[in-house]
């Protein structure tokens, strides 16, 4: 199972893009799923906007959309509804099928397209993860 952990990134700090992702790898990972059977990408873990490792836009996102079609599962954050790379990714989930579960702490409105590319939301991390242990994971 491999799961693609979307949300913004440009123009926030970087604990605010990361510090979320950790959670949830952090969560998963405690509820015994992490057996070698769970490989959860954090695109910040190969391209970020501390360190400038990438020579172009065009390939961190194509590296970025690589890894997200080869995923079991999109879990996307909406700390940054406007986010137009969370956009395309949610796109290309949806077009290759790939099931996305959604948070959105803050409950602010999200463009009508975003909410159609997911399949359950939540406004609660804890119960996000507990849904993607109970559903995806078990």
């Amino acid at each position: 199972m491999t799961i693609y952990l979307a949300g913004g990134m440009s123009g926030l700090l970087f604990k605010d893009s990361n510090g979320w992702r950790a959670v949830v790898t952090m969560a998963l990972e405690s509820h015994g799923c992490n057996t070698g059977r769970l490989i959860i990408i954090n695109p910040n873990d190969y391209y970020n906007f501390q360190e400038k490792t990438y020579e172009t836009e065009r390939e961190v996102r194509e590296f970025d959309l690589y890894k997200l079609r080869h995923s079991d599962l999109v879990i996307v954050n909406f700390n940054d509804p406007k986010s137009i790379g969370t956009a395309q990714e949610l796109a290309v989930a949806v077009e290759h099928r790939i099931p996305v579960v959604g948070l959105n702490r803050d409950g602010v409105d999200l463009h009508p397209w975003l909410q159609e590319c997911v399949n359950r939301m939540f406004v609660s991390m804890d119960d996000l993860i507990q849904y993607v242990n109970d559903f995806y994971l078990s």
